[in-house]
């Protein structure tokens, strides 16, 4: 996909006014910030992007419910699902072993996505070390791992948040 492309996509997508980045682009970089440009588990996404977005109000327009597994965001699914459509999000569902009808969906960056990566980090230079800086304050702290704390933890925690263990 090329830069023309992207933008097209982008074009009418809601820019955060703390950072400058539509959604799309948000999406990118934070993998891209992530350890291993990854996150494990679709639902830990969903998490770890609800916790950012309560903290810091970055997009008025993401709209988070009340699901199965805490909030859960409509808009942030389809722009994940636009994404790997498009080819800069890859998809690699892990079968449990224990029961092969549970699974988990790891998403990572793909070589487009990575190269896509670079070239928002150079665009949007200080918001781009804001961000990393928002990211692994609030989700990589001395109590907390987001990223690789058990997941019932992490959903006991966004629970707490949203109000629903109350």
């Amino acid at each position: 996909m090329s830069d023309n492309e992207f933008n097209e996509l982008i074009k009418f997508s809601e820019k955060s006014e703390k950072l400058g980045l539509t959604l799309e682009e948000f999406i990118i970089m934070f993998l891209g910030f992530s350890p291993q440009k990854k996150v494990e588990g679709k639902t830990r996404l969903q998490k770890l992007i609800y916790i950012l977005n309560s903290r810091y109000n970055l997009f008025d327009n993401l709209n988070f419910f009340r699901y199965y597994y805490g909030p859960f965001s409509i808009e942030l699914e389809d722009v994940i699902d636009r994404l790997k459509q498009l080819g800069y999000i890859n998809e690699e569902i892990i079968h449990f072993k224990a029961n092969p009808f549970y699974y988990q969906i790891n998403r990572s960056l793909t070589e487009l996505g990575l190269k896509k990566f670079e070239d928002l980090k150079s665009k949007y230079e200080k918001n781009a070390k804001k961000l990393k800086e928002m990211i692994l304050s609030t989700l990589k702290t001395d109590k907390y791992d987001y990223y690789t704390i058990e997941l019932q933890n992490l959903l006991n925690i966004v629970y707490d948040m949203a109000g629903y263990n109350k």
